[in-house]
C-alpha cells in the first residue's frame, strides 16, 4: 500500500525532532489525528529520505557541556556531585555512564589504579578522609635493616622517650587506657577502667547486644534527634536537655528498650553507661563533621586540579617510602618537618604556590592544606605497608588475644565496675552449645572441587558507593578463597580498594533471590557447596 507523505514533513520534524517524541509516539499521533497508519519501517525509511538530523547527538559533541565538566573537574568535584550540578544547570539528559565516558575521553580522571601488575602504586581518592591513626601498622623488618645505624639509634631513642612519657601519663591519670597498639606503643595491661569514659565503643555495643545494622541505625536515629534539638555537646546542652534526647532515643528505638526496663539497678547502670558512650561519640562526630576538611577542599585551597594533586602527593609518597617512614608520632616533629621541607624543595609547583609567603592573606590556609595532604599520603603509605606485610607474612600465627578479665554474657564488666562500685552478682549468662561437632563438617573434602577455570557471575550491589558499569560481568574462579574472589571483583575496577569489597552469595529459589554474606573462606565454601552444579553468582559492593 502506497501512503501519501506530502505535507507531513514539517509535522514530523516538529514531533520527532523538536518535541523529542519517540517514533512510537509519533505513529500514535498520526493514527489518532490524521488516521495515517504506515508501518514503523515505512516511518523510518521516510525519515531517512527527508534527511532529518540525528536525534541522539553524542554527549561529547556538546562543547559547552564538555567545558563545564572540565571546570568541575578542575575544582575537584566528585562524580556524584558533578552529575548533580550538571542536572541543576540544565544538562538534564546526561547520565552517570555518559559522564564517565566524557571524562575518560577527555582524560579527566579523579582516581588512578592502586595496584597494577603486582606493584604498589599511589592511589588518589578525593572523597576518602577516614583516619587511620589507630590502625595497626606492620613494617617489613628487611626495610629496617636498610637504614643507617645512626638513624636506627635516633628512632629507638625517640621511641623509648614516647614509651616513657606514655607510662608517666598513665600513672598520673592524664590519659585514657590504651586497648590497642598505637604508633608502635603496646596496649596497656588489662585493668579496670579508672573512670566510665574509658569504656570502649566495642564494649558498649556488646553490652546493648547491638549488631552492625542495629548499631548504625541507632547512631543515625540519635544524630537526627540531636539535630532536631540543636545538641552538639553534652556539657553545652546541660543535664536536663541531654537526658531528654537520650530518653527520646530509647522511646524511638524498640530494639534497646528492654535493656532499660530491668529491675536490677546495677544492670540498669551498666546499660545506661553503654548508651552514654555511644551518644557521646555521635555528638563528637557531629562536631568534627563541620570541621572536616576533605582532600578536595585542600586541593582547592592550593589551586590544584586532580592531576596536579596526584603528582605532588606521589612525590611525598616516594619521599616517605625512601625514608622507611612508619608514623608521624614515631618519627617525631623534627623529622616530620625535615621530610616536608624535602618535599617542598623537590616540587616546583609547591614552591610557586607558597612563594608569596606572609604577603598572601591565604598563606596560613595553604600551609594547613599542605599538612592535610601530607597526612593523607601518610595514611595511604601505612595502609600499603600493612597490605605488603600481610602478603609477606601469609600463614603467620595470629597474635594471642589479650585477656580482659572476667566476662558476663560475652562482655567485659570493667565498665560497670567504674560506674557502680558495688556489683556483687554476675549478669545472667547466655547459654551456648558445647556439644561435639560433626567431623564431616570440618573436612576439606566436603568442599566441592572446582576445575580451573570455573565461570562465575559478579553482580554490582545496589548499595555500592561506586556504580561504574558494567552491572553484571563474568570471571573465572581458580581458588575458592575470599581473597581470590575480591581480587577478581576489582580486576577491571583498579580504582576500587580490594580490602573494602563486600561479597554476598546469591541463592535463587522459587520464592525469589536470597543474599548471604560471605566474609571468610568457610562461609564461601558453604555457599559453593549449596550451589554446586549451578553457576555461582556473587553480589559485590565497592
Amino acid at each position: 500500500m502506497v501512503y501519501d507523505w506530502d505535507g507531513r514533513r514539517e509535522t514530523m520534524m516538529d514531533l520527532y525532532i523538536h518535541q523529542g517524541k519517540s517514533l512510537e509516539e509519533v505513529m500514535e499521533w498520526f493514527k489518532t489525528n490524521q488516521n495515517f497508519t504506515p508501518s514503523k519501517r515505512a516511518f523510518q525509511t521516510q525519515i531517512k529520505r527527508w534527511n532529518f538530523p540525528a536525534k541522539h547527538v553524542p554527549i561529547h559533541s556538546d562543547a559547552a557541556l564538555v567545558e563545564r565538566i572540565r571546570q568541575l573537574w578542575t575544582q575537584n568535584v566528585s562524580q556524584k556531585n558533578m552529575l548533580l550540578t550538571l542536572h541543576n544547570e540544565g544538562f538534564q539528559k546526561i547520565t552517570e555512564r555518559e559522564l564517565t565516558r566524557v571524562r575518560d575521553r577527555e582524560n579527566l580522571k579523579l582516581r588512578v589504579a592502586s595496584v597494577k601488575n603486582g606493584k604498589d602504586k599511589f592511589i588518589e581518592n578525593a572523597e576518602d578522609t577516614t583516619s587511620s591513626a589507630q590502625r595497626e601498622v606492620f613494617i617489613d623488618e628487611h626495610s629496617k635493616s636498610e637504614l643507617d645505624e645512626e638513624v636506627l639509634q635516633k628512632r629507638r631513642a625517640w621511641h623509648e622517650k614516647l614509651e616513657a612519657e606514655s607510662l608517666e601519663r598513665l600513672e598520673k591519670r592524664t590519659r585514657r587506657r590504651r586497648t590497642k597498639e598505637y604508633a608502635g606503643l603496646p596496649p596497656d595491661p588489662p585493668a579496670p577502667p579508672r573512670f566510665p569514659s574509658e569504656t570502649t565503643l566495642e564494649e558498649a555495643k556488646n553490652i546493648l547486644q547491638l549488631d552492625k545494622s542495629t548499631y548504625a541505625n541507632l547512631r543515625a536515629k540519635f544524630e537526627e534527634i540531636c539535630q532536631q534539638h540543636s545538641v552538639l555537646k553534652k556539657t553545652e546542652a546541660g543535664h536536663d536537655k541531654w537526658n531528654l534526647v537520650k530518653n527520646q532515643l530509647i522511646d524511638e528505638s524498640p530494639t534497646i528498650q528492654h535493656h532499660f526496663q530491668v529491675s536490677d539497678q546495677q544492670l540498669l547502670n551498666h546499660n545506661y553507661l553503654a548508651l552514654e558512650m555511644i551518644c557521646n561519640d555521635v555528638t563528637k562526630r557531629l562536631r568534627t563533621m563541620k570541621k572536616t576538611v576533605t582532600i578536595a577542599d585542600a586541593k582547592n585551597v592550593l589551586g590544584l586540579n586532580p592531576e596536579q594533586g596526584r603528582q605532588i602527593k606521589a612525590a611525598f609518597h616516594q619521599i616517605l617510602r625512601d625514608d622507611h617512614f612508619t608514623s608521624k608520632l614515631e618519627a617525631g616533629p623534627e623529622h616530620w618537618a625535615e621530610l616536608k621541607q624535602k618535599w617542598l624543595n623537590q616540587v616546583p609547583l609547591l614552591q610557586e604556590i607558597l612563594a608569596p609567603g606572609g604577603s598572601d592573606l591565604d598563606h596560613g590556609k595553604k600551609v594547613k592544606a599542605m599538612e592535610h595532604l601530607c597526612r593523607d599520603v601518610m595514611k595511604r603509605l601505612r595502609d600499603s605497608q600493612t597490605r605488603e606485610a600481610k602478603r609477606h607474612n601469609t600463614g603467620a600465627s595470629p597474635r594471642p588475644a589479650i585477656s580482659q578479665g572476667p566476662t558476663y554474657d560475652g562482655i567485659s564488666t570493667l565498665a560497670s565496675q567504674a560506674l557502680a562500685n558495688t556489683i556483687s552478682s554476675p549478669l545472667p549468662t547466655r547459654q551456648h552449645y558445647t556439644g561435639p561437632i560433626d567431623p564431616d563438617l570440618l573436612s576439606e573434602s566436603n568442599y566441592p572441587s572446582y576445575p580451573a577455570p570455573t565461570p562465575i557471575y559478579f553482580r554490582l550491589s545496589p548499595t555500592s558507593q561506586i556504580k561504574t558499569p558494567p552491572a553484571v560481568w563474568v570471571a573465572t574462579l581458580t581458588t575458592p578463597t575470599v581473597s581470590t574472589l575480591r581480587s577478581l571483583a576489582v580486576e577491571n575496577r583498579p580504582y576500587a580498594d580490594v580490602e573494602r569489597v563486600s561479597v554476598e552469595g546469591l541463592i535463587k529459589g522459587e520464592g525469589g533471590e536470597v543474599k548471604v554474606t560471605i566474609g571468610d573462606d568457610e562461609e564461601l565454601g558453604a555457599y559453593l557447596r549449596h550451589v554446586e552444579g549451578k553457576t555461582p553468582t556473587f553480589v559485590v559492593g565497592f
